[in-house]
């Protein structure tokens, strides 16, 4: 049987889900190899025979420009803006060598998976193990997110065939806001950073490996790029997605529930609960607020 590489970010969603793949693979009788950037070794080692820790996703990949000039004075606002041009290249390639893909490429080598299951947001992972001539496919938990006849923005409330909103043409418009909003946010960015944000430093790694455009199309999908021509398995029940003519990259894997995961610490739910008895006891609003699903 194959040897299988799956790497995720750590998310707690994609962890749970994708240990279910690992599950599923090994009872079919093939090796499995865990591995992610994020620290989550021990919560699932259990559940895992291999586990291999990788160096984090780096953020914000390409090196900022001081505020002082090499003499120590404090850079104007339209010389500072005229310094971040001017070295917007060479910032930009030091951005590409600092996203660590010399170091994954090594690992690959090392382990030589047959095939690699990626969560789709390891944007610059995904290129590299496709250059090296490994099989690659992309682990989502969302449904269908890019552009089909029928089907709405995923951000949008409309129901297909209810409403204005819900017909052909306002699906239509659906699609014109939500791309010109995305257009407007990335040109935003660009002349913010010229290019040297992570989107640009991965845009500009892909392109140094030949990934194709239509991969790095970035106006469906709420992130950095699509990624189309990738084989995507979705962590959903098509059941539950709107009708929609399949792409022949999408698939549903169907959802992944990890059953026998270990349940959330008694006493943390306890003094979540009492401090928020207490703060409705003194009348106060309570705001729920979560940056992120990195912690269980």
């Amino acid at each position: 049987m194959a040897h299988l590489l799956i790497i995720t970010t750590g998310l707690t969603g994609i962890v749970h889900a994708s240990l279910e793949v690992v599950r599923r693979l090994e009872a079919a009788g093939h090796r499995v190899t865990y591995a992610c950037p994020h620290g989550v070794g021990d919560r699932v080692r259990p559940y895992v025979k291999s586990y291999v820790q990788l160096e984090p996703v780096c953020m914000n990949p390409a090196p900022m420009v001081p505020r002082e000039a090499e003499g120590g004075q404090p850079r104007s606002r339209i010389g500072h803006k005229r310094e971040e041009w001017r070295t917007r290249k060479d910032r930009r390639r030091q951005g590409v060598r600092a996203l660590g893909m010399d170091a994954f490429a090594s690992c690959l080598a090392e382990l030589a998976p047959d095939a690699v299951l990626l969560d789709g947001e390891l944007y610059e992972h995904a290129f590299t193990a496709r250059h090296a001539g490994i099989p690659v496919a992309l682990l989502c938990q969302w449904f269908q997110y890019s552009k089909r006849p029928g089907l709405p923005p995923i951000s949008s409330s409309a129901i297909p065939g209810q409403g204005w909103a819900g017909s052909s043409l306002g699906l239509s418009a659906a699609w014109l806001q939500y791309r010109a909003r995305r257009a407007a946010r990335i040109a935003s960015v660009w002349a913010r950073y010229f290019g040297t944000d992570r989107r640009g430093v991965v845009r500009e790694y892909a392109r140094s490996l030949g990934v194709e455009r239509r991969a790095l199309w970035p106006y469906d999908w709420i992130t950095l790029f699509s990624m189309a021509g990738f084989p995507i398995w979705s962590l959903t029940a098509a059941e539950m997605d709107f009708e929609h003519p399949p792409r022949e990259h999408w698939s549903y894997a169907g959802p992944m529930v990890l059953r026998d995961r270990a349940p959330e610490e008694p006493a943390a739910a306890e003094r979540i609960e009492a401090a928020a008895a207490d703060a409705r006891r003194r009348g106060h609003r309570i705001v729920y607020a979560s940056g992120s699903t990195k912690d269980p």
